[in-house]
This record gives C-alpha cells, sequence and structure tokens, in this order.
C-alpha cells in the first residue's frame, strides 16, 4: 500500500511489508474528570485489555539517531500501555544496508510500488540476505523521526508498531543532504506471547496531533479534498471474530465529529485488509486542544461489548512574528502560528488566497478558496495593512517559507 501525504510538511515516500505498502508522500475547556487510566470496558474482552499510561508521548532523547528512535517508539507504546522493545542486531544491521541500497537506487523505477521492500540482485547496494530476513517492515524516503512519526499517524502502518506482542525491532537509515534525499527502514520480529486489544490514541493521551493526509490504499474515501483528522483505531487479536461493530467520536461539548468508519466488515479500500482493526477517519482536522471521546461496540468473539476513551488534541503553538526569521525557521517542518502586518493580499488565478508580510523572505500565507468562504472576510484585499494570525503546517525552502491554513478556525483578523 502506499502512503500519501500533502507536501505541507516534506516530500515522503513510506512502504510497509508482509502487507506490502509504498508511501508516497499528519476556546478554554471544560476540564474534563482525569483519565481512567484504562479503556472503559463493556462486555467480556476476548483478549487482555492494555491498560493505557496516557499523557503526552514527549520528546526523544538519546545520544544517537538509533537511541532517539528507539525511545520514540517506546514512548509511544507506553502511552499505549504497551511494554518497550529492543534492537535486534542482525534486523538492524540488514535495515541499515536496505536503507543505503534505497539511496543508492534512488529515484530508480526498480522501487516503484512493492518493489521498494525487494532488492534487484542487478542493482548496487544488493544483499540476499535481505531477502533471508522475512520480518514486516516500513520503509519511508524521509529522516527517521518524521518517519517513525508518519508511520503512527496512518490506519495501516501503525498496527505492527502497537503490536502487544512485538519484542524486537531493526532500524536502519541513509541520507544524501546534498540531494535533500533520506530513506529509514524498520523492521518488526514478534514474540510468541497473546495478543491483546489496543486503542490509540490512548485513553488520556494529550498532546495528539491533527491531521492525516491519506495513503495508498487510500483509507480516505475517493473526492475528499484535503486532510482529514488523525486516524483512531481500536486493533483486536487477528484471530478474534469480529461482527456487527460501529463507532462514534463526540467533543467535550457533545457535538458529535463526523468520521469514516471502517472495520474488518466495511473495509476502508477493497485493496487491502485492514484485519480486525477498527478505524475512525474524522472528516476533518482535529480542533487545537480539543478532548474528544470515541466509543466503538459490536460484538467480538461472540460477545457483546463496548469501548470509549478520551484524548485531547494537541494546543497551538506559540505565536512568532513574520519578521523573526530565525524563529521561522526553527519552526520549519512543523505546525506553527504567525503573526504579523499584512503588506499585500488577494487571489491567484486558481482562486487561492494569498497575504505577504511587510518584509522580504517573510512567510507567505495561503488558504484553498473554500477554506477562504468560510471565514466569512470577504475581500482579502481590506486585511492590506493590518495585522493577522495563522496556524499551518510551516514549509521553508531556501530563503522562503509558507504556510497552508487547512481550516478557516486556524485564521484570525486581529486588531
Amino acid at each position: 500500500m502506499t502512503y500519501a501525504r500533502s507536501k505541507a510538511f516534506l516530500p515522503i515516500a513510506l512502504t510497509l511489508a508482509l502487507g506490502g505498502c509504498e508511501v508516497i508522500d499528519a476556546g478554554v475547556l471544560t476540564p474534563l474528570p482525569p483519565a481512567s487510566g484504562a479503556v472503559t470496558t463493556t462486555g467480556k474482552p476476548a483478549a487482555p485489555v492494555i491498560k493505557p499510561r496516557g499523557g503526552a508521548i514527549g520528546t526523544p532523547t538519546g545520544a544517537t539517531v538509533e537511541a532517539r528512535v528507539l525511545d520514540l517508539i517506546n514512548r509511544t507504546r507506553a502511552v499505549a500501555g504497551l511494554t518497550p522493545v529492543t534492537y535486534d542486531a542482525r534486523a538492524t544491521k540488514l535495515c541499515m544496508a536496505h536503507a543505503n541500497y534505497l539511496m543508492l537506487n534512488a529515484n530508480s523505477p526498480a522501487l516503484a510500488g512493492f518493489s521498494a521492500h525487494k532488492e534487484d540482485p542487478s542493482l548496487p547496494g544488493y544483499d540476499p540476505e535481505w531477502a533471508n530476513l522475512n520480518l514486516g517492515n516500513d520503509v519511508h524516503f524521509i529522516e527517521p523521526l518524521p518517519a517513525v512519526d508518519d508511520w503512527v499517524a496512518s490506519l495501516y502502518h501503525r498496527t505492527q508498531m502497537l503490536d502487544a506482542n512485538l519484542v524486537q525491532i531493526g532500524f536502519g537509515y541513509a541520507g544524501d543532504r546534498a540531494k535533500d534525499n533520506a530513506a529509514a527502514v524498520l523492521a518488526f520480529k514478534q514474540g510468541s506471547g497473546p495478543e491483546a486489544e489496543v486503542a490509540y490514541p490512548a485513553d488520556g493521551q494529550t498532546e495528539v496531533p491533527l491531521n492525516f493526509y491519506g495513503e495508498f490504499p487510500n483509507p480516505i474515501p475517493a473526492g475528499h479534498t484535503g486532510p482529514v483528522g488523525y486516524p483512531l483505531t481500536l486493533q483486536e487479536p487477528s484471530s478474534a471474530k469480529m461482527t456487527g461493530f460501529k463507532g462514534s467520536l463526540t467533543d467535550d461539548a457533545g457535538h458529535d465529529v463526523p468520521c469514516y468508519y471502517s472495520d474488518k466488515e466495511h473495509q476502508a479500500s477493497s485493496l487491502y485488509d485492514q484485519g480486525n482493526v477498527v478505524c475512525l477517519l474524522p472528516q476533518l482536522p482535529l480542533d487545537l486542544a480539543t478532548t474528544y471521546h470515541v466509543k466503538v461496540s459490536g460484538t467480538l468473539d461472540g460477545q457483546s461489548i463496548t469501548r470509549t476513551w478520551t484524548f485531547t488534541s494537541r494546543p497551538a503553538p506559540a505565536a512568532i512574528e513574520a519578521s523573526d526569521h530565525a524563529a521561522v525557521a526553527a519552526q520549519a517542518g512543523q505546525l506553527a502560528t504567525i503573526e504579523g502586518k499584512v503588506r499585500s493580499g488577494g487571489k491567484l488565478d486558481d482562486g487561492t488566497i494569498y497575504f505577504n508580510f511587510s518584509a522580504d523572505f517573510d512567510p507567505s500565507i495561503f488558504l484553498k478558496p473554500e477554506v477562504w468562504a468560510q471565514t466569512g472576510l470577504g475581500d482579502p484585499g481590506a486585511l492590506v495593512g493590518k495585522r493577522i494570525r495563522a496556524i499551518g503546517p510551516l514549509v521553508k525552502g531556501g530563503s522562503y517559507a509558507t504556510m497552508d491554513v487547512p481550516t478557516a478556525k486556524w485564521f484570525t483578523a486581529l486588531k
């Protein structure tokens, strides 16, 4: 399957093997009671129900890239209540070799589709031991830590990393900064213990990302434009029988949040079997700093069950001035809040709304016509000389930075 993501962050390509996946390019609130520390369960579980830790994943630490990658994976698993994993030396060595193979043959047609999981004996860097590894693996054409974030922020790639029975991993990476190319490879080694039910984002999890840009096969229905919200999943043991499942999402005010729903009986794509994974894809990106409530119910191995849990989305980033180029550069590739005085604004030929700030090389702000219409602000030229605040993923190329504002809620005309 192919994972697709907007270039609002970075061009990416990601693949999942043993299932096969290629990536082409994720107000003031009324406080809730403290998280229960576990998914609320009604009905006899068919497998152990994981007790999540909740909270934020936090920033990975470690003296090396490999250490930080392992720490990030284990932090993610800990939030979900899962045990830590360790590196398998042989798998790591072969993942590193495969990442180098991918870089040596970057842009080769031989890496198209599922072929990125394999190695062609006629190409540089070929190692016959890669085929003998026989482990599920993810491949992503981006730097290591963002690769892990993207693997978690998807439907099809998330499940192996959050398998309760995962015990070891292999990891490798390679890059050519001069050509802005990178490859990351992650392999999974399962143990022989029992499978378990895992909800993600976990109950009580905070700082949850907002967006998902799609993958191939794409769980986002055809015709949907723009990103959807962060995927919400409940994965059950592969041997369990699931029937009659359904799910819902509400915000802290009790409002229903429209979602695209999929499960074993209602596959998100006819091209890939998502297995015993229930998925809710919010039809729009999640709101900032909002607590959400998930409910999933159905019949699992003949038992009626209901699972409910809550999580809270990430807060808005602290505002930075458009003229502070050092701060803008530091936020590149991340969600950012930009404020500044508008020098020029208008409409491009395709209807896209744009705003430029006071100085050369300040970031440019863009809104799609449908997003701008929802702001109710009318003529963009009327904001020239006034201050605005925009939130969105910040992309920097050379001396220039751009931001695409994905929702009208994230654009404000300031006094």
